[in-house]
């Protein structure tokens, strides 16, 4: 694990705890996690944070401090989740190679499918050449492999799961799709050359939970739950716009933007405390649907 990607976790993690937190005290703060470092080298730290993983901290002259807008970086959760993840993969590795029994006493389950890594390097050096590949594929309850010639754009992880979003070049202009990197048999990298549109289309993923319909617009989504279920949404958010409000009576209020798709239907149902939808009335109507339907089926 890299000892700089630790470092700079521990930077965004006080800031993000201590909003308008001074250049000293951030300092101070850094030489107790055992991370000290200069102010010369904070801030090209800084810099490689707003370069590399477009997280944008900066100094607000009303608090004399550094803070971050949480709604203009969008890329807070992923940068947050990837540091989170590297963090405890070094820390446990390190205790492994001190002869540490880490195994008797941990049991990692919650894990995405396994995978070719080398699929996930080609595909990526591929969307920053900006080269179509030649990818052998097999679909769900199918025995036969196809091939695919893809113009990809980018690669998205997602409820357990990580897709390929790329362009088929069957049809033209090449339609945008779907595709389960676990179900991937092999990557060629070709020389033809594309045009892509990688920001757009990633922008679109930021308005849905999970990966289908993100070509359509974002919608006011608003739940109402019980205060245990509150505080289950508040720890484990659903999306970055989620808001959650306790009200009187044990009643608590989520407010999302974004577009009520199946994933978002499936993620309410198996939700333990009960949910009621109260907007958009297309997402009222389908999970109605969704509930009377399940339980129909268990008769």
């Amino acid at each position: 694990m890299s000892i700089k990607l630790t470092h700079l976790h521990y930077i965004y993690e006080i800031i993000k705890n201590n909003s308008g937190i001074s250049k000293a005290d951030l300092l101070s703060r850094l030489a107790v996690y055992g991370s000290a470092t200069t102010e010369r080298t904070l801030e090209r730290d800084l810099g490689i944070l707003r370069e590399q993983y477009e997280v944008d901290i900066v100094y607000d002259s009303a608090l004399r401090g550094y803070s971050i807008d949480e709604e203009s970086n969008v890329n807070l959760r992923t940068f947050e989740n990837f540091a989170k993840t590297q963090v405890l993969g070094g820390m446990l590795d390190d205790m492994l190679n001190k002869g540490v029994r880490v195994w008797d006493v941990v049991d990692i389950d919650d894990q995405v499918p396994l995978m070719q890594l080398d699929h996930i390097k080609n595909l990526i050096e591929a969307i920053l050449d900006k080269r179509r590949v030649k990818v052998t594929y097999r679909k769900f309850f199918e025995k036969a492999n196809a091939v695919y010639e893809l113009e990809p754009q980018f690669i998205r992880q997602s409820q357990k799961r990580w897709y390929l979003i790329a362009g088929d070049t069957s049809t033209a202009p090449p339609t945008i799709k779907l595709y389960g990197v676990e179900r991937i048999i092999s990557v060629e990298r070709l020389s033809t050359p594309f045009k892509p549109g990688t920001k757009a289309i990633k922008e679109r993923f930021k308005g849905v939970y999970g990966v289908s319909e993100y070509y359509k617009e974002r919608e006011k989504v608003v739940l109402e739950t019980n205060h245990y279920q509150g505080k289950y949404f508040e720890t484990l958010p659903v999306h970055t716009s989620q808001q959650v409000e306790y009200l009187p009576g044990d009643l608590c209020r989520i407010t999302l933007f974004l577009v009520p798709n199946k994933e978002l239907l499936q993620m309410l149902v198996s939700q333990l405390q009960p949910i009621k939808v109260l907007a958009p009335e297309v997402l009222k109507a389908d999970y109605r649907a969704f509930v009377e339907r399940k339980f129909k089926n268990l008769d």
